[in-house]
């Protein structure tokens, strides 16, 4: 599950959907109806930024057998409101981000919160044993030493991204704290720490930086060692201790190398239909950004390439072509990808995404943003389910299919489904089951409500001004100027893009 930041919202809608397919399918099966009798096994759950969020997320609903809590936690819980609001700056000595992250505590509390009476709560379509990465940016960084030909030829390499890696169990299965791989196992007679260290990941993983707060995170030495850089001899990494972290967006958007090497796949490497064995799905709420602007003549004041620096990082952190363009292969057959699509879509911007505007913060504006990308993702997985996670019918996971289930369920008089929708999902079969796209005109906010977030968001900015400007040894003259000049750049840069970004995209009601 890919960085989203509010398109968050988007990848729960999808994720619900998955299971509620899975478990309605599994379910058929138990009844005796006449469906698909292969099985599925899903093994791995790996999230980066947003992503990590709702990994985790994911993992607490399967505990609680409630898959509801994602949309409680993406549509429901959080809003605009909770995140301007300056409770904080009041309680707290230092500024510790932009904007207020109680709220995202609360919510961690809320929606991972283990019931050891959930004793009898498990998917059958899930690992006994369900591996979890959870991707962040460890701030502190691990130093790692190389050698060339000779001891005074040496070069140093600082690491910074990060997984800590958990594994779920299935709640019949024995536990303990850590399994020899260094793993966490979580399970839900498992020590509070286990969880707690769960629940601080997770808000580490969507800590995006500066906006968010940062979080100190556990983190085991197997997972800084076994990690992307297996050169060299890392220096002085004690077996455990507290890092600083931040959003994995900054060093990996999309964790895909740990899905892969858990399902035995290798980085890069095509399989085609004959060799599938295993594949992963990944979830990408922003694979498509708006068009680049290549102007020459970009602004070199300083806080324009702050701008700049911010959005470059976050594009190289998704840059991985090599894996991309496998998933967009359709003679590659371990790679699956669901992102948002709009039949109807026909704004000025390539994005399908309420939560596109504002570099991803436009969906915590409005519940309605949310609840549109919310369905358009459980819209998008059945449509991919429906058409795209497919094999050739020839393969051996269909053997045992009768004739009328292979007519029913043809693709393209060629390709079979992995996971196959029953009859009260499938739209093919029941037209009225179809989950329509939602009605983007209906989502629109007003400008007196963008006005109303607007002066919200100058009034915290102000009081952040105020605050970090007096911890400053100025004269007091000095610190009048001081702030006056920033509050003005900061109150034009407010008014300037957030109406337009929600006009650029279409969110405004004309």
């Amino acid at each position: 599950m890919a960085g989203a930041v509010s398109a968050g919202a988007y990848t729960a809608g999808a994720i619900s959907f998955l299971f509620e397919a899975l478990d309605k399918w599994y379910q058929a099966q138990k009844e005796g109806h006449n469906v698909p009798s292969h099985k599925v096994n899903i093994q791995t759950l790996a999230g980066s930024s947003a992503g990590g969020m709702c990994t985790a997320m994911t993992a607490a609903a399967i505990v609680r057998g409630d898959m509801g809590l994602l949309k409680e936690a993406w549509v429901d819980q959080i809003d605009i409101k909770h995140l301007l609001d300056n409770s904080d700056l009041i309680n707290e000595s230092n500024i510790n981000s932009l904007l207020n992250s109680e709220k995202l505590d609360k919510i961690a509390e809320l929606i991972i919160k283990i019931d050891t009476k959930d004793d009898d709560k498990w998917f059958d379509f899930l690992s006994d044993e369900l591996n979890i990465f959870l991707a962040a940016t460890n701030l502190d960084g691990i130093k790692s030493n190389i050698m060339f030909n000779d001891v005074n030829n040496l070069y140093t390499l600082i690491n910074h991204r990060v997984q800590a890696k958990f594994t779920l169990l299935n709640p019949k299965s024995p536990f303990n704290q850590y399994n020899n791989n260094g793993n966490r196992y979580l399970h839900y007679k498992s020590p509070n720490q286990n969880w707690q260290y769960f629940k601080e990941w997770a808000l580490a993983s969507g800590a995006f930086p500066i906006a968010l707060k940062s979080r100190f995170v556990n983190i085991l030495k197997p997972e800084l060692i076994d990690n992307y850089l297996s050169l060299g001899e890392y220096v002085n990494v004690p077996n455990f201790r507290d890092y600083l972290c931040v959003d994995a967006g900054v060093t990996d958007n999309e964790p895909i190398k740990p899905a892969l090497e858990s399902l035995g796949l290798k980085a890069g490497e095509k399989v085609d239909a004959n060799q599938s064995k295993a594949a992963i799905i990944m979830l990408d709420p922003f694979p498509n950004e708006p068009n680049i602007d290549n102007d020459n003549h970009k602004h070199q004041d300083i806080f324009s390439i702050i701008g700049y620096l911010i959005t470059t990082l976050r594009n190289q952190a998704k840059f991985k072509p090599e894996e991309l363009l496998l998933a967009m292969d359709n003679n590659d057959f371990s790679r699956f990808i669901i992102a948002p699509k709009r039949a109807s879509a026909n704004r000025r911007i390539g994005n399908f995404m309420a939560s596109g505007a504002l570099e991803g913060f436009s969906g915590f504006f409005e519940k309605e943003f949310r609840e549109h990308d919310y369905q358009l993702g459980r819209k998008n997985c059945q449509k991919f389910l429906l058409e795209h996670f497919r094999l050739p019918k020839e393969h051996q996971l269909f053997n045992d299919w009768e004739k009328d289930l292979i007519n029913k369920y043809i693709i393209e008089n060629k390709y079979l489904p992995i996971i196959p929708l029953i009859d009260n999902l499938n739209p093919n079969i029941h037209n009225e089951h179809k989950i329509e796209t939602p009605d983007w005109q209906k989502i629109k906010m007003t400008n007196v409500e963008v006005e109303k977030i607007k002066d919200k968001f100058k009034k915290r900015m102000e009081l952040l001004v105020d605050k970090g400007v007096n911890k400053i040894k100025l004269r007091w003259l000095y610190k009048i100027i001081l702030k006056w000049f920033v509050k003005g750049k900061i109150n034009k840069f407010i008014d300037k893009n957030i109406i337009q970004e929600l006009e650029n995209y279409d969110l405004i009601k004309k």
